[in-house]
């Protein structure tokens, strides 16, 4: 009963007209609601990240000023004379545990103190180059303790320290707990410099309210919003400043992680942007993130996803109401017309279903002259006429009923050995057969299908309806065959992938009679298609990818790597691999490159490529042989990743900001492993210590402008004359540079050095101090080291010896070349 009413004219009318109605409004309203959250998320992301870039540039304000604060502070005389006084600068031999704490004259103490005041330092320290704290402002209990060996000394104040002792730069510390304040504190520190002399470390222990209030201000971040810091400590990160939520978050280093991965951690590690994610309470939030480099911090400006979201859903509470009290109405409207205009066919499907059920006397009665009528009175006829055939019609049947059981049975067998389904069609009558197997791949019972050819293509998905007919037609007019694939709809709404095959039986004068034919699912086997080509068209659009032939020749290049590289893939294919080779490559990588891959194994290495316009870009390489049946190498397979914005921050990191030049980190790290290389390449390496002659008097005499410029065309120099792949220039420190090279005879490093003597002296830039000449020159110190005889091993020692010889040319004159013997 529930069917026969859903299946009636009247409902099937007024669901058409309920369809037209309301189809559009829902649609409408959702695509109101849609837009809407996209405007607004959209909004709340941009105000973020302008909040997020406010709070950065206020952050390196603060740090810029520190910095300059101190070095300022550094670079009076006051500080100067006490740092002096104190025995900062390591004379003398005493051991530590024989010195006191010494106090400074009163006017320095003085000037320390109003400097404190006016700049809101909690404590103003000196520190010696050894670590021991001579003097302090404050005179809390780290005063007269040793920053490398006492109680302290793993707090920000020794990790600022040791920075600035190694590195002679300026340095400030993150926010953590200082013990001798029990507070938070953040420490910025500098070099002291006297005539010449590293004399010690000045320190200022910074207050954290003037930073800290730049988080408390949540002005544009609603009831949710909060900003998060995040720093790196071991393998967490941890807290680096109070959180709305969580204001004790700094003080007890909450680890900051999730399900998956948070912006904090993505802008720790220098990346930057925005959207929707989690934050570290597992809340759904808006958010923008990005680097501090200053503090070497992450940064998140966030707020949750439910305030960001509340006018959207306010909106679609009023947009529900509305649309519901307007389908009310629809509906009224509908039941109405629809009752208007189905009663006639009503009356008359009750008179059909009467004459279905056995009683062959029923006849319509024609309500008015129209359609429904006239069908009335077609019915009459029809009923006429099959009453006075009923029981032959009914023998006929029963004798066809018995032949098609027995074929059906015989062609079920078939099918549950061969898994298709099979028809046979009628085509004078129209009757269509399916087998089982066909009503289980059109998910249809068959007493649900009208076993008619309209009826099937009412099984088909609509929009596959008149490709289907098109291919019956044709091969019922061509006498081509019946091959198609298309879509089958489900009653429940699920879509089926079929390939059908027919045949046609015709007459004596060739007219159809029968269509056999088959049906196979091949839904499954079109899903794995269809995955695995969107799978390569994922990896050709993000992923860059190459394959050559044996030669070297493009054969496959990604739109990914088209992308990076500035060629379109038609100017590739056919071109050799070495269109993207960089000069600045050495040709010992591409070597053995060819080596490994030829050999038949796989190549893991980084290439700088060049762009089609001139420019570049690094990659991270993997090379793979692919082979035949056989076994043969046929051609070769990369996958590479772009690594190019790593490099440039690589680069930034181990560069010399006013020269150019690598800075002492680099050097650092470079020295142990470039004297390993050389030995084991068996080649001498030679180091080369250089220093820009009275350099205090020209900056004295000139200013530090002038200085800073004699620096850089020094620098300029030292990479003009250091080409070779194999050679670095760096600055070690104020006017101190070194040069690292491998030589074939130890004549070869006094050469290289003595044309960079002359280079420099061949600038001729006026220094009129620098008696007896009146130009800058340079002092250098040579030390090779013969790797297959020398026992020298130990980096310190090269240096030592290069340090030696540079002080007995600066002793024998200057501007000269001593190599250490």
């Amino acid at each position: 009963m529930k069917k026969r009413f859903f299946g009636t004219i009247g409902v099937k009318v007024g669901a058409w007209f309920l369809l037209i109605a309301v189809l559009p409004l829902a649609s409408l309203t959702l695509l109101i609601q849609n837009n809407t959250r996209d405007a607004i998320m959209a909004e709340i992301t941009a105000h973020l990240n302008d909040l997020l870039h406010e709070k950065i540039e206020r952050i390196e304000l603060y740090v810029g000023e520190q910095r300059q604060g101190i070095l300022a502070l550094a670079s009076s005389p006051t500080v100067i004379r006490a740092a002096e006084q104190l025995d900062c600068a390591r004379v003398g031999h005493e051991p530590r545990e024989s010195r006191a704490v010494i106090p400074i004259n009163a006017d320095a103490e003085q000037f320390l103190l109003r400097n404190l005041q006016r700049a809101g330092y909690h404590d103003i320290f000196l520190v010696s180059l050894d670590g021991d704290i001579v003097y302090s402002v404050a005179k809390e209990d780290d005063l007269g303790t040793n920053l490398y060996h006492g109680p302290y000394a793993d707090t920000g104040l020794a990790r600022v320290f040791d920075k600035v002792n190694t590195l002679l730069d300026s340095e400030i510390s993150s926010f953590s707990y200082y013990p001798p304040s029990r507070k938070v504190a953040a420490f910025v520190a500098t070099p002291i410099y006297g005539d010449k002399k590293f004399l010690g470390v000045l320190v200022a222990q910074l207050n954290e309210e003037r930073l800290f209030y730049i988080f408390s201000d949540y002005l544009g971040l609603g009831e949710s919003g909060e900003l998060v810091a995040g720093r790196v400590k071991g393998d967490n990160i941890v807290a680096a400043a109070p959180f709305r939520h969580m204001p004790d978050a700094l003080e007890t280093e909450l680890v900051l992680r999730g399900e998956t991965v948070l912006p904090i951690q993505l802008a720790v590690a220098g990346g930057k942007g925005a959207g929707a994610t989690m934050d570290y309470r597992g809340h759904h939030i808006l958010a923008a993130w990005d680097y501090v480099p200053s503090m070497d911090w992450g940064l998140v400006v966030k707020v949750d996803l439910d305030e960001a979201l509340a006018p959207v859903d306010q909106q679609g509470q009023i947009i529900t109401g509305v649309g519901l009290a307007t389908l009310a109405l629809v509906l009224c409207g509908i039941i109405f017309a629809t009752g208007r205009i189905v009663r006639p066919v009503r009356l008359l499907a009750l008179v059909m279903q009467k004459f279905a059920n056995g009683d062959f006397k029923a006849r319509a009665q024609k309500v008015q002259d129209d359609e429904v009528g006239h069908l009335a009175d077609h019915f009459n006829d029809m009923a006429d006429t099959i009453e006075q055939y009923t029981f032959t019609m009914e023998e006929e049947v029963a004798h066809r009923t018995l032949e098609l059981q027995q074929a059906i049975s015989s062609l079920d067998k078939a099918q549950g050995i061969a898994h298709l389904g099979s028809w046979e069609w009628n085509i004078r009558t129209g009757k269509l057969a399916w087998s089982d197997e066909i009503y289980r791949i059109f998910g249809l019972a068959p007493q649900q299908f009208a076993a008619t050819y309209e009826a099937f293509l009412e099984a088909i998905h609509p929009a596959d309806r008149d490709l289907v007919a098109g291919a019956v037609n044709d091969s019922l007019s061509k006498d081509v065959p019946y091959a198609v694939t298309h879509r089958v709809l489900r009653p429940g709404g699920e879509v089926r992938i079929v390939e059908e095959r027919g045949d046609i039986q015709r007459d004596e004068q060739g007219q159809p009679v029968y269509m056999l034919g088959t049906v196979q699912d091949v839904t499954e086997i079109r899903v794995v298609q269809k995955r695995l080509n969107e799978y390569i068209d994922i990896i050709d659009e993000n992923v860059l990818t190459s394959a050559t032939n044996i030669e070297g020749n493009i054969t496959y290049i990604s739109d990914a790597f088209c992308r990076t590289s500035g060629y379109g893939r038609d100017e590739l294919l056919g071109q050799n691999h070495r269109i993207f080779r960089h000069p600045d490559m050495p040709k010992e990588v591409y070597e053995q490159l060819w080596k490994t891959i030829i050999g038949g194994s796989v190549w893991n290495g980084i290439f700088k490529n060049k762009t089609k316009g001139g420019g570049s870009y690094w990659v991270e390489t993997t090379i793979s042989p692919t082979f035949d049946e056989s076994g043969k190498i046929t051609g070769f397979t990369a996958i590479h990743n772009d690594i190019t914005d790593k490099r440039r921050i690589e680069q930034i990191s181990i560069t010399d900001e006013l020269t150019g030049l690598f800075n002492r980190r680099h050097f650092n790290e470079l020295f142990p492993e470039e004297l390993n290389r050389a030995r084991r390449d068996g080649k001498n390496f030679a180091f080369i210590m250089l220093d820009v002659d009275n350099f205090k008097k020209y900056n004295d005499t000139y200013g530090h402008q002038e200085g800073d410029e004699v620096l850089r065309q020094v620098g300029a120099t030292l990479k003009g004359i250091l080409k070779r792949s194999g050679d670095f220039a760096f600055r070690l420190g104020g006017e101190e540079f070194g040069a690292l090279i491998t030589v074939q005879k130890e004549e070869d490093a006094f050469l290289v050095a003595e044309s960079l003597r002359a280079a420099i002296a061949g600038l001729r830039i006026l220094h009129e101090k620098n008696s007896p000449r009146q130009y800058v020159t340079i002092s250098c110190g040579v030390k090779t080291v013969h790797t297959n005889r020398d026992r020298v091993d130990e980096v310190d020692a090269i240096y030592r010896m290069a340090d030696d010889a540079l002080y007995q040319a600066k002793a024998e004159g200057r501007n000269r070349v001593k190599v250490y013997m």
